[in-house]
């Protein structure tokens, strides 16, 4: 999942449930975690693209770029294409 590979959501969600059902995460998991979720969030910050179907699949908005029935109150500004 780290050292510069490709990164997915799924990957990320299973190594985060994983982690989830451990007692106590280490300091360097943590940092991994973390360092891999920032490279993910930079990748799709430079591919609107990408972003819109990180978040169909993340059910967050549908393919004509609305907000799913739980996310309709957020309270975040559209973003012009």
């Amino acid at each position: 999942m780290c050292g510069g590979g490709e990164i997915d959501l799924k990957s990320w969600v299973e190594t985060l449930e994983a982690y989830q059902q451990a007692e106590v995460m280490s300091e360097r998991k943590v940092e991994e975690i973390s360092e891999s979720l920032i490279q993910f969030r930079n990748r799709l910050a430079k591919n609107l693209k990408e972003a819109k179907n990180f978040l169909i699949k993340a059910g967050i908005i549908n393919s004509k770029g609305k907000f799913t029935t739980h996310y309709k109150n957020l309270c975040i500004p559209p973003v012009k294409d």
